[in-house]
């Protein structure tokens, strides 16, 4: 028979019945209930063990808890400043300076007569020509 021509039915054949001089014989299909459980059970006991096991190394080798800020790094390691820009000086001057041009009037560039206004004035003349 070729790939292009069409299948016979099969005449369905008994459990035990001769084909072509040998016997067929197939078992049922059966699913392993108790190997299946074995194989789950044995899983969640080695996982509960290594998460203790792992929860003991971890608590023996922590120091205890303390009260208060955790501990910080050095402010600089290799000349690179490491403390974080809200906390350090040069941050806070940063943060003064943007604030203090925030509210103020000046030359945002002065060839070009672009001019800067405080940030409320600025918010108000927005609001005003909303429709």
């Amino acid at each position: 028979m070729t790939p292009s021509e069409p299948h016979e039915p099969h005449e369905p054949h008994e459990p035990h019945a001769p084909h072509a001089g040998f016997s067929v014989h197939q078992d049922e299909d059966v699913i392993a209930a108790r190997a299946i459980l074995r194989v789950a059970a044995s899983a969640l006991v080695i996982g509960a063990m290594g998460v203790g096991v792992a929860w003991l190394v971890l608590r023996a080798g922590a120091p205890p808890p303390q009260e208060g800020s955790p501990a910080t790094a050095p402010r600089s390691i290799a000349s690179v400043e490491q403390t974080p820009i809200w906390q350090a000086e040069d941050g806070l001057t940063l943060q003064a300076q943007q604030r203090a041009e925030l509210r103020a009037w000046g030359w945002a560039n002065r060839d070009a007569g672009l001019a800067r206004i405080p940030i409320d004035r600025a918010k108000d003349l927005v609001v005003e020509r909303a429709p």
